[in-house]
C-alpha cells in the first residue's frame, strides 16, 4: 500500500465503501497508508443519504460525479463482499440519474419522460436537431461555484433543486467525459444483472 502506487481519493473511496462487510482488515491495513478516518466519513447507511449517495453540502459543480463514483465503490464492494445492500445503493444512484431526485428530472440525455433537454454541449446544440445527442449525463445540481447569474435565478433554491436546463448553464448542466465514465460504467454494470428485489 505505498501511497505513490494509488490515488489517496480512490483508494479512500473504495475503502468506505466496503470496510463495513466483513472483517474490515483490508480497510485497517489501508487507512494508514491514506491518512484518512473512514469510519466519520461513511454514512450509517446508504440510504441515509436521502437516497442518494449525495449529501446536501456536496451539490457542486459535476455533483453528479459524486453519485456515479459512490455507485462505482459499491458495486466494487458487492463483488469483494457480496453484500445486496451495496448493490442495491448502486442502483439507487443510477435511479437518482434517470430522475428519481428532487427535481424528478433524467440528467441523462434521451431517457425518462421528463429528460434534461438543453445540456452545455456544443454539438448537441449545433446540430439543427431539437433533442440533444442521447446517452450523455449532465453533471447535476451545483449550489456552489456558481455563474453569477445562475446564482441569482437560483437563489433561495434547496441544494438538490440548484439545476438549470440551459445550454449556457455551464456550472449546472455540463456534459463532461469524466462524470459519464464512471455513469457507463455503472450502466454497464447493472445492466449484465438479473437483479431482484432492493
Amino acid at each position: 500500500w505505498d501511497n505513490e502506487a494509488f490515488d489517496k481519493a480512490h483508494v479512500h473511496c473504495v475503502i468506505v465503501g466496503f470496510h463495513a462487510g466483513g472483517d474490515g482488515a483490508l480497510g485497517d491495513r489501508a487507512l494508514p497508508a491514506v491518512g484518512a478516518d473512514h469510519r466519520a466519513a461513511r454514512p450509517k447507511t446508504i440510504y441515509d443519504l436521502d437516497g442518494t449517495a449525495i449529501p446536501a453540502t456536496r451539490y457542486e459543480w459535476g455533483s453528479i460525479l459524486t453519485s456515479m463514483g459512490n455507485a462505482m465503490a459499491m458495486i466494487m464492494n458487492t463483488l469483494l463482499t457480496g453484500r445486496e445492500d451495496m448493490l442495491c445503493g448502486a442502483i439507487g444512484q443510477l435511479d437518482y440519474a434517470l430522475g428519481r431526485n428532487a427535481m424528478d428530472l433524467s440528467f441523462i440525455t434521451g431517457y425518462g419522460e421528463r429528460q434534461i433537454m438543453f445540456p452545455h454541449h456544443r454539438p448537441s446544440a449545433a446540430d439543427g436537431i431539437e433533442a440533444p445527442v442521447p446517452g450523455l449525463i449532465s453533471g447535476g445540481p451545483n449550489n456552489r461555484n456558481n455563474y453569477p447569474w445562475v446564482k441569482e435565478r437560483l437563489a433561495g433554491v434547496p441544494a438538490a433543486k440548484c439545476f438549470l436546463d440551459v445550454t449556457d448553464s455551464a456550472d449546472t448542466n455540463e456534459i463532461a467525459i469524466y462524470w459519464n465514465s464512471p455513469a457507463v460504467f455503472v450502466a454497464a454494470y447493472l445492466n449484465s444483472l438479473t437483479v431482484g428485489d432492493c
